[in-house]
């Protein structure tokens, strides 16, 4: 009983200390910190070539020969880099990669990735200017089993 016990107790030790960063700190030291997604949306041209950490839910996704296109609703990161669903979106942006990959439209993204500019999209019937990102690195959000059973989330 008391072993039982015992490996009860720290197991919920070791959970409890657990912490899952959706952006790995390599990426995490190499993104520029200081550039918000509102100074990409004004003029991504001045950061073509920066490296930044973005996030939101997928729109549409577009498989190209090339690779693969994301339309994202952007959402601000939390400490953990990932998308913080409670903020209002602070626009949209595309996302580039020369890979294959498969999400679909409403997943929650995380990225590290590289600016190479802007592009006009048409979306809903109006012109958005949407700041456009070389994914690097990418994170499909999988939300944790226990968010669904009441009690709580990350």
């Amino acid at each position: 009983m008391k072993r039982l016990l015992l490996a009860m107790w720290s197991l919920l030790i070791a959970l409890s200390g657990c912490t899952h960063n959706w952006i790995s700190d390599q990426s995490r030291t190499q993104a520029d910190g200081n550039i918000t997604f509102e100074m990409l949306t004004e003029d991504a041209s001045s950061y073509q070539g920066k490296l930044v950490m973005l996030g939101g839910t997928i729109i549409s996704v577009t498989h190209r020969h090339d690779g693969t296109q994301f339309l994202v609703s952007e959402l601000v990161l939390d400490k953990w880099g990932r998308p913080e669903e409670t903020v209002p979106s602070g626009g949209i942006f595309l996302a580039t990669t020369s890979r294959y990959l498969e999400y679909t439209p409403g997943t929650l993204i995380s990225m590290f990735g590289e600016v190479k500019g802007s592009r006009t999209q048409l979306l809903k019937g109006a012109q958005y200017v949407c700041p456009i990102v070389f994914i690097r690195e990418s994170h499909n959000i999988v939300e944790p089993p226990w968010r669904f059973y009441g009690y709580g989330g990350l």
